[in-house]
């Protein structure tokens, strides 16, 4: 067995919820594994695996819109916090020896595998953007080229880069490979069931969703407001992971930004998804666009009660679309990830 490092993009818990899965695979085959993150993965992850919390870079949202200034001065302010980590991080690599390093989206772990000349496995969404034919209308050319940047700049030269998607594009070089979203045990093994409420999950800013959803003749339970609390048909609840699984796979639809984890779970239980994206992030924004051109949902740039209640009237279609949908399990991904180590190591 081998010897990986891990390192794990840590803001929010879609990077870390989805490498918890692959960590869990590779833990279970006997692989030794050390993991580097910060912000809300470290204190997630650090609960079954052996985590190296390091100083981490974020961006910054106001108002359901990414800040690109506030996002480079609260970044800049980390700089001796990331050299120190770095430093922290090389003398791990000295002591663990690592024979293989697979990064999701965490740039420190891929600079390591490069100045020490390790194998460097890249995992997660974010190279559907610059690994795969995309397509998407050139009003966001702009922040499509930053993405891009960006992305080429977390996991430069990859030795492989397997990708995570909702769709099925024709990818760019030999070294990528395109798999179905990998879900967490809590969902695989739960079935979807139809309700009558709309679950709305929001992880930035909204400032008049609930003048929104009051009206609309229709009952929403919400998430990300960091509320217990309820108002004419809305009720709010403080974010928990088994309240919130359960109340989307027992929801009649979705609605929430356009993150991948979210998008992951509610397509495999099956429900309709109406999609506000942050605006200027174009991973939110592609992820988006493939929602509407899979005709199983809907995105648009900002919520208004109308666009609610016209997504509601087509509710039923998407479901029935939600049918030819692959679901899928993890095991294609984690069977050529297998592959791989025993072909870099």
């Amino acid at each position: 067995m081998s010897r990986i490092l891990y390192g794990v993009a840590g803001q929010g818990f879609g990077h870390a919820m989805r490498s918890k899965v692959v960590l869990d695979h590779l833990k279970r085959v006997g692989h030794q594994v050390e993991v580097i993150t910060y912000g809300q993965a470290f204190p997630y992850l650090k609960k079954y695996f052996s985590c190296h919390e390091i100083s981490g870079l974020n961006l910054v949202y106001k108002d359901n819109q990414l800040d690109y200034l506030a996002t480079i001065v609260e970044d800049a302010k980390k700089f001796p916090g990331v050299v120190k980590s770095f430093k922290q991080m090389s003398k791990l690599v000295h002591d663990f020896e690592p024979e293989i390093i697979i990064s999701d989206y965490e740039p420190m772990s891929s600079l390591l595998a490069h100045i020490n000349k390790r194998p460097l496995i890249s995992i997660g969404n974010h190279h559907f953007i610059t690994n795969s034919d995309i397509h998407f209308p050139q009003k966001f050319y702009k922040d499509y080229l930053t993405v891009k940047m960006v992305t080429k700049a977390m996991t430069p030269n990859a030795d492989a880069y397997l990708i995570t998607t909702i769709a099925n594009e024709k990818v760019k070089d030999k070294k990528s490979f395109l798999f179905p979203p990998l879900l967490q045990d809590d969902v695989l093994k739960l079935k979807p069931k139809k309700g009558n409420h709309i679950t709305v999950y929001v992880t930035s800013e909204f400032t008049n969703i609930l003048d929104v959803l009051t009206d609309v003749d229709a009952e929403f339970i919400v998430y990300g407001l960091n509320k217990n609390k309820k108002i004419k048909n809305i009720t709010m609840k403080k974010f928990s992971r088994e309240g919130f699984i359960e109340d989307l796979r027992s929801s009649r639809a979705i609605i929430a930004n356009a993150g991948f984890t979210v998008i992951s779970e509610a397509l495999y239980f099956g429900k309709p998804y109406l999609a506000i994206p942050v605006s200027k992030q174009f991973e939110q924004i592609i992820n988006a666009i493939y929602i509407d051109r899979l005709k199983i949902g809907e995105h648009h740039e900002k919520l208004t009660a109308k666009i609610v209640n016209n997504f509601l009237t087509h509710v039923d279609a998407y479901t029935q679309n939600l049918k030819q949908y692959k679901k899928s399990g993890n095991s294609e991904l984690l069977k050529k990830l297998d592959t791989l180590i025993k072909k870099l190591v």
